[in-house]
C-alpha cells in the first residue's frame, strides 16, 4: 500500500478500480480510486455537501453553489 491509500498498480486501474458501492447503506467510494468516482472533485464536493446538510444548509443558505 502508499502511505495513505491502496497500492497503485496496473490491476488497479480503468474498470478494475474499486466499486464505489460499500456495505453501508448510503455510503459510497468517491475518490479517484472507486469506480465510478469523481476524483478529487467528487470527494470534496460530497463532503461540503453534507456538511451543509448537518448544518441545516447555513454554509450555502439553501442556494445551490454549481
Amino acid at each position: 500500500g502508499a502511505v495513505y491509500d491502496l497500492a497503485c498498480n496496473p490491476k488497479q486501474v480503468f474498470l478494475n478500480r474499486l466499486n464505489n458501492r460499500t456495505r453501508i447503506k448510503n455510503l459510497y467510494i468517491v475518490g479517484a480510486k472507486g469506480f465510478p468516482g469523481h476524483g478529487i472533485i467528487g470527494a470534496l464536493i460530497s463532503a461540503f455537501s453534507l456538511s451543509d446538510l448537518l448544518l441545516e444548509n447555513k454554509l450555502t443558505r439553501g442556494k445551490i453553489l454549481l
